[in-house]
């Protein structure tokens, strides 16, 4: 089932109705990524298309993290989230965003599921995460973004992480423009400091250094107001150290971080605030809830001039 659960290939859809007509093509590829020491990592993506019928058609792409149990996660995942899918069209038709949050968690559970099938029952923890045979929480989860075509023109996203969905078409004046349909789950997110903040989790967000021995630099402080903003002076000491960019948008790396004396394990590092899986993050702030955004691509095309999406 995980077998055909990532493997999408391509297709083709017509829906017509009385606003008019939605054509869709999809397709996928995904590549490994990596370079130097990283060149034989493992590719851990996984991707799947549901068609549900009636105009409605899913499509998913999660990025697996943690060497170990990475790949299982993606795979996992993407299983539940087509199978959760298949199973539930009413409800995505009729309530998508409330459909939509119980597909990952669907996904989250199945992910545990296979986890405790690879390491054993036996291995869990009282709050639910794995032990490894070390004594030490047991990693890995995935992001997930998930697009569904409901009933041939609303679109629904929803996501953990920062694996992005964009919704491009042509401009008015003919140029193709683009906005991010997705949400950012990442430690640079004044949101997502805030609602860890607000469920005072232990976790910190702090710039990805690479070196344990120092004291974490953390990405934000709290501003005159109590608002959370970029420290300057956290900014002004990566810069000092060297640190670069990971992205071509000038993304600083960033990890959440749990500190020993937080846990009482060694510490634990994840580059998303919100993920699939990932049990002990969950425990500690990281959530398997999605953000959730729905439009009518009818509504969009009317404000565009009538151009293609």
């Amino acid at each position: 089932a995980a077998a055909e659960a990532v493997a999408c290939g391509g297709g083709s859809s017509l829906w017509t109705g009385d606003d008019g007509l939605v054509s869709c093509r999809y397709a996928s590829a995904t590549h490994v990524g990596g370079s130097g020491h990283d060149a034989a990592k493992e590719n851990q993506d996984a991707t799947f298309v549901a068609s549900c019928g009636g105009g409605t058609l899913v499509w998913g792409v999660l990025d697996g993290h943690g060497p170990e149990n990475g790949r299982i996660a993606s795979w996992a995942g993407a299983a539940a989230l087509k199978e959760y899918f298949l199973g539930n069209v009413a409800a995505l038709e009729e309530e998508p965003e409330e459909a939509m949050t119980s597909a990952f968690k669907a996904a989250h559970d199945g992910i545990g599921a296979a986890l405790r099938a690879k390491y054993g029952p036996g291995n869990s923890a009282e709050d639910g995460y794995l032990l490894g045979a070390d004594g030490e929480p047991i990693d890995g989860g995935t992001t997930a973004t998930v697009a569904a075509l409901v009933r041939g023109h609303v679109l629904v996203v929803a996501n953990v992480g920062d694996s992005d969905a964009l919704l491009g078409g042509f401009l008015p004046d003919g140029a193709i423009g683009f906005e991010q349909l997705s949400t950012d789950h990442t430690p640079t997110s004044p949101e997502e400091v805030a609602r860890l903040d607000e469920a005072m989790a232990a976790a910190r967000c702090v710039y990805d250094t690479g070196c344990e021995e120092e004291e974490p630099i953390d990405v934000f402080r709290r501003g005159a107001g109590g608002e959370w903003e970029l420290d300057p002076d956290s900014l002004a000491r990566v810069d000092e150290i060297g640190l670069g960019f990971k992205t071509v948008r000038e993304d600083r790396p960033t990890t959440m971080m749990l500190m020993p004396s937080e846990t009482g394990f060694p510490q634990q590092s994840l580059a998303v605030t919100r993920a699939l899986g990932d049990h002990f993050f969950q425990q500690h702030g990281a959530t398997w809830e999605p953000s959730v955004a729905s439009l009518d691509l009818f509504d969009v095309a009317g404000e565009g001039g009538g151009g293609g999406v």
